[in-house]
Order: C-alpha cells, then structure tokens, then sequence
C-alpha cells in the first residue's frame, strides 16, 4: 500500500484518493444546484416577458419549445459567465461547511492531513471552472454576438438592428445606415459622409440602396460596396476620388472594371461588427479583436477598450483569489452552519464586486485604464497571503 507522509503522520494514498473523489462529487452537485436554481429563475422571469414574441416566431407547439430551448441556451452563455465566480464559492464554502456539519471533515484534520491538502480537489475544480469561462468569453460569446442582442420575436425573420454611425478616422468618412443584416454583412439605405473637401466633390453623401463589407483583397483594400448608388449620379461616370495625399477613397466604375455601373466601393477599415453590434460587440468580442480595433487607426475607442482588454486578462486571477479568500474565513471561524456560511459569502462577493466595480469605473474614466483592471488584484492578493499564513497552523 502507498502512502503519503504529513508532518508526524502517515496516511495511506488511497484513503485521499477517495476523499478527493468524494469532495469533488459533493462541489459540482452543489454548483450545478446552485447553477440550475439560478438560471431557472432568470428563465422563468425573463420568459415571462418574452412568451408574446416566442408565440410570434415560433409559430406552432414544437416550434415554440425548440426557440425557447435554442434562446436560452445562448443566453446562457453570458449569464455563466456573469455568475459562474460567485457560484463557485458558495459552492466551495457550502461543501466545507457540510463536511464540518457532518464531521466528516474532522477524522482527516485529526490525521494531521493539512487544511490545503484537503481543499486541493475544490481548488482545482474551481480552476477548471474559471478556464472554461474565460474560454467561453474569448471563443463563444464573440461567436453569438448578433443572436445575443436579437429579441425572440425576431427569430423567424431577420429584421436587421440598428446601425451605429462610425466615423473612419483615418479618411475622416462617416457611415450610417437604417439597418444592419449581420449574416449577410449588410446595411440597407447606407449613408456614406464625406467630409474632407477633396472627396465632397458631388456633394457631401454618398446614399444607396444597400453596403456590403467586402474585407482585402489584391483589388481593393478593406470597406464596403455601394450597390444601386442613388446619389450623387454624377460619381458613377467620373474618376474615383482621392485624398490631397493621393489615397483612393472612393473606387468609381469608371477606374475599376470590377464595379457594376450602379455601384461604388468606399474604402474603410471599421468592422461591419462595430457598426451592427456596438454595445453587444462592446460586452462580449474576443480580447484579439479589441487589440485589432486598437490597431485599428480608423476607429478612436478610448479607454474604455484598454480597461476592458485589462480586465480580461485579470478576470481569471480575480476568480481564483475570491475563492482563496473564502476558504480562510470559514476554516478560521469553523461554521458548521450552512445559511450561515452562505451569510458570509454573500456579504465577501458583495464586497468583492463593489471593488472590483469601483475600480473598474475609475479606470474607464481616467488616464489609468491599468490601474483600474489590476488595483483589486494588489488589495486581494496581499490579504490572501496574509490569510494563508497561519492556516495551517
């Protein structure tokens, strides 16, 4: 038989090995409790509100049911990754506080099997968990950025969404449209602003039926074709249009044979995501695209795009030192009850959040966007240190 040896004491191998198994079983019943309680209620509140557009779209019975399930199971995507920290330590703490409660806990302390050796299997656990996240917010929710802000009532037809006007800083260029079509990269009534003199030549807007965004190619570089160019008519039979410094803006079918005679093509670098998804491209894109947008010298996002790439980087560190906080406090004050417990950690996560809210706020607003994102991390870690110290002791 093996064995692990502990200050003064030897224990066999297999004897954690079981234990782990059992802490681990009795931390993911428990998150996954916790986790369809929760998400039950926000479906149960949100359906509520929404059963009107899911009758709508759906159409009949098995429809209906096979919209509600494809909604919310996106949905869920951004609500784990809102609450999955927060779950994780009430779970964490709920499964310690049951072991003491049952004294389960106190024949493997009596063993001299340290209190960091039996927290191990939740640590990792926990980790794993945090990984997932931070997957899910780099991988999956980018991926669903228009099914996200898209409204149940919607789901049978595309009736597009809003477009948010863009300036191009680089060709000082505006465009606006009615609509946004995310899976045709489309936007219907495209208005293109001219504002530089030397492209105003017809006239300051270029209107259209619809814009496609076309990305590079050894045509043309990346911006969006114009098709059935209503105004000015006067630019589909003239040159195409140049900045003083000789760049091409405007690619006219006069100089490109690749134009139908209807059509124009506007050169532009901003994403057709950024002008259909703002606010939600904003929450939920991967951190590369936020570095390409930053890249980007068409687009002036300000700081708030440098606290959010921050953010993302400190988010999993976050996640585990709110996790090594808790441990601490419930070994020290020895609570076997279990709402009691769960006092604490409520009152720890709120705390925590107001923090890391405040300081995120202060970063979005100021010179430091780093601060903001890595100032929680230089309060928690210190504490977590300090708590550690002595837990064994």
């Amino acid at each position: 038989m093996k064995y692990s040896t502990f200050p003064g004491k030897v224990v066999p191998k297999n004897i954690m090995l079981i234990f782990d198994r059992y802490i681990l079983r009795s931390f993911f019943k428990t998150y996954c409790l916790w986790f369809f309680c929760f998400i039950g209620i926000y479906i149960i509140f949100d359906l509520f509100t929404k059963t009107d557009g899911f009758i709508r779209a759906g159409g009949n019975v098995t429809g209906i049911l096979s919209l509600i399930v494809r909604y919310y199971l996106v949905q869920s995507l951004p609500f784990f990754d809102r609450i999955s920290p927060a779950l994780c330590l009430a779970s964490a703490i709920t499964t310690v506080a049951m072991l003491m409660r049952n004294n389960e806990l106190a024949p493997i302390l009596a063993a001299g099997i340290p209190y960091l050796r039996v927290i191990r299997p939740i640590i990792f656990a926990v980790f794993f968990l945090t990984l997932g996240a931070a997957v899910s917010r780099e991988f999956l929710l980018p991926r669903f950025l228009d099914v996200l802000q898209k409204d149940p009532a919607k789901y049978a037809q595309d009736p597009g969404t809003e477009v948010n006007a863009a300036t191009d800083y680089q060709s000082q260029i505006q465009i606006q449209g009615e609509r946004a079509y995310s899976a045709e990269k489309r936007l219907f009534l495209p208005t293109i602003v001219l504002s530089d003199k030397s492209l105003a030549i017809y006239g300051k807007n270029i209107t259209a039926e619809n814009a496609y965004f076309l990305p590079k190619t050894e045509e043309h570089p990346s911006g969006y074709i114009l098709k059935e160019v209503h105004r000015p008519k006067e630019l589909l039979t003239s040159p195409s249009l140049t900045l003083e410094g000789g760049q091409t803006i405007v690619f006219t079918p006069k100089d490109s044979p690749w134009l139908a005679e209807d059509e124009c093509f506007v050169v532009s670098s901003i994403p057709f995501g950024y002008l259909a998804t703002n606010e939600t491209w904003r929450g939920y894109a991967s951190t590369w695209e936020y570095i390409m947008a930053i890249r980007n010298q068409s687009l002036d996002l300000g700081n708030d795009i440098d606290s959010v790439i921050h953010n993302r980087i400190t988010q999993p560190f976050l996640d585990m030192t709110l996790l090594l906080i808790g441990f601490p406090i419930i070994f020290r004050r020895g609570d076997r009850n279990v709402f009691k417990a769960l006092g604490i950690v409520a009152l720890l996560v709120g705390f925590f959040m107001l923090v890391q809210f405040v300081s995120q706020f202060f970063g979005r607003n100021s010179e430091m966007p780093i601060l903001g994102a890595w100032f929680p991390l230089f309060l928690f870690v210190p504490i977590v240190v300090y708590l550690y110290r002595n837990i064994d002791k």
